[in-house]
């Protein structure tokens, strides 16, 4: 009994094959890089907005000698009252809430420029666990991988006078 088709057939069948499986997996890394690309893209415009942050806090506690808040929470809404950022601006891209560093009282002069303290962070639950954005006290803002931002947070509170283990 003869095939109805003949060779040619087959192979033009088998190129159509490896040539879909091959289309599928270009797709896949494409996919995975345009991901990869959003989330890069997503941790650039958080570390934007910490900066902002800093930059509004700063203002409105010079216009505000007297003001110091005892807590994140409190330090946002005075800035959401103020007018000074947004519900969107004072989050990070991902959906999560920024913390603040704050000690009981104003830290001393040196504290505030010193570039390896940190006062604004962000929990690493807003970047999938992988780590988290980090504005220091002289203004720079760095993304961290843990366990790096762990270490960092943790000096951070020590030099403060905050109990070193953070509150996540």
């Amino acid at each position: 009994m003869s095939s109805q088709y003949g060779l040619g057939y087959l192979w033009r069948w088998a190129l159509t094959c490896v040539g879909l499986i091959a289309v599928a997996a270009v797709l896949a890394v494409i996919t995975r890089a345009g991901e990869r690309s959003t989330e890069l893209s997503r941790r650039l415009e958080c570390q934007a907005r910490l900066k902002h942050l800093g930059t509004v806090f700063e203002i409105y506690r010079s216009e505000n000698p007297q003001w110091w808040p005892q807590s994140s929470e409190e330090a946002v809404q005075s800035l959401l009252d103020a007018g000074l950022v947004t519900e969107d601006t004072s989050r990070c891209p991902n959906g999560g809430q920024y913390l603040f560093l704050i000690p009981p009282t104003r830290p001393e002069a040196q504290a505030v420029t010193d570039s390896r303290v940190v006062w604004i962070y962000e929990p690493v639950s807003n970047h999938g666990g992988e780590g988290g954005n980090l504005l220091f006290m002289d203004g720079h803002g760095d993304f961290m991988r843990v366990p790096g931002y762990h270490a960092v947070l943790s000096e951070s509170r020590r030099r403060l006078g905050l109990d070193p283990s953070p509150p996540e």
